[in-house]
């Protein structure tokens, strides 16, 4: 697999799944009091979101393959996708060359680079903060003490606060707060929320996804102090007379948020008995993803359906149907060659290898070019159980040089990883089109 297709094949499903999932949160779970739940659906959202691509659940199908030959003269088999070779091309073909979705792939990638470098940058400036900052061990956290307008904030074991903070009358609520986020590992989920942000920069639900779970946080820790006996009442009274101050990292959870207004809210909202139950909702949401992004066919491997193509068998064509005869083989000394496996072989490090070891190695013959030859060259060749390739063999030529050059090239091409059938190595036989393509005046 190509760079394109593992960036499309991650970024896709993952984007669908936070804009799927946060529209499940927003609608149904938002305004609910059961504040861990939502914790745990938003940290879970978004973990599902990183591995949603990786997961791969295989559906066994019978196999009902069309057997079509290529060309009237030309043995079906696995067909690669086809090589093009062009000549030489400077810099500026290159670039003029470009799909669109290559240009996106890259604007991608310089995105993702871009938010790690920021990421890093807050990462390293609070570290360097709280490493410069004095500190005072205590039980359960260590509490950093700075002269800075900053508000008073929590990151894994370090409480970082202000002197003003530290020498008030609500010192013990605002560490009740902040002792909860520690004991809770709050920046853990901010940290899965930043990668995922990271990856999907261009997503906005990505952002509305992190927020939510700020204010998750937030409630979260609310109640904590609401539990320890200090009254309702003085607690709000803190929270609308905090100083509003400036936030220092994005990493870590500050006592004093924008939303004042919406946790005193969030403080009278009572917990509803069925409110688990609602996560409900996103099951059926689940499962679509899965069907949609996860689910593969692949064919039932079971003896009866083991067809293979033995060595020199002829395939009588016609021009209405192509009839095969198929045998059933297997064992550790089966010698076949398939035409389908479960497993196929592939090149060291994918197809974008593989167009990399052709581009790199195969030449456009000069006399083809002073001949203004161009069209297509197919190959057939056999990968052992052992990777090599062997029984290359020019299925329909172009001219003797094209032809010479595409075994050439054959004839370097390194092990490949060999295909299985029911968890045993087989030999599988694979096509290559090279197509030798000499453009235009007009095209030039």
């Amino acid at each position: 697999m190509d760079v394109l297709n593992l960036i499309i094949s991650f970024v896709v499903p993952s984007f669908v799944t936070v804009v799927t999932l946060y529209g499940v949160y927003f609608f149904f779970l938002r305004k609910d009091a059961d504040f861990q739940r939502n914790r745990w659906f938003i940290v879970g959202s978004l973990l599902f979101s990183l591995a949603i691509s990786f997961i791969n659940i295989n559906v066994v199908v019978d196999a009902a393959v069309d057997y079509k030959p290529l060309d009237q003269n030309i043995m079906p088999n696995i067909m690669l996708d086809e090589f093009v070779k062009n000549p030489d091309k400077s810099l500026f073909d290159f670039f003029m060359s470009l799909s669109f979705l290559s240009v996106c792939a890259y604007i991608y990638l310089a995105g993702v680079a871009v938010s790690f470098l920021l990421f890093l940058y807050k990462l390293g400036k609070l570290l360097v903060f709280i490493n410069k900052s004095p500190k005072e061990r205590k039980s359960g956290y260590i509490l950093v003490i700075t002269d800075k307008d900053i508000n008073t904030f929590s990151f894994f074991k370090y409480l970082v606060i202000n002197e003003e903070d530290y020498n008030s009358l609500e010192f013990n609520q605002i560490i009740i707060h902040e002792e909860e986020h520690i004991k809770q590992h709050h920046c853990i989920d901010l940290l899965i929320a930043e990668l995922v942000i990271i990856l999907q920069w261009f997503n906005p639900f990505a952002y509305l996804f992190r927020k939510e779970l700020k204010d998750v946080h937030e409630f979260i820790a609310d109640k904590a102090v609401l539990d320890s006996s200090i009254r309702q009442s003085e607690y709000m009274k803190l929270m609308l007379y905090q100083a509003t101050g400036m936030n220092f990292s994005l990493l870590g959870n500050a006592f004093s948020h924008k939303l004042t207004l919406k946790r005193i809210k969030m403080m009278k909202t009572k917990k509803r008995s069925w409110s688990v139950a609602k996560v409900a909702f996103a099951l059926p949401v689940v499962a679509v993803l899965m069907a949609v992004f996860c689910v593969t066919a692949r064919p039932d491997n079971s003896v009866d359906s083991k067809f293979a193509l033995s060595c020199g068998t002829d395939i009588p064509i016609s021009d209405d149907s192509l009839t095969v005869k198929c045998v059933i083989n297997g064992g550790a000394n089966d010698t076949t060659v398939y035409q389908m496996c479960s497993e196929s072989p592939s090149f060291p490090g994918g197809t974008a290898a593989l167009t990399k070891f052709l581009g790199d190695n195969i030449k456009y013959p000069e006399a083809a070019k002073v001949n203004k030859i161009s069209g297509t060259v197919f190959v057939a060749f056999v990968v052992e159980k052992d990777g090599s390739v062997s029984n290359v063999t020019i299925l329909r030529g172009l001219s003797a040089e094209c032809d010479a050059e595409v075994l050439r090239v054959m004839n370097l091409m390194p092990k490949w990883n060999p295909g299985k059938n029911a968890d045993e190595t087989v030999r599988v036989k694979y096509t290559i089109p090279f197509k030798f393509f000499l453009p235009t005046p007009e095209e030039q």
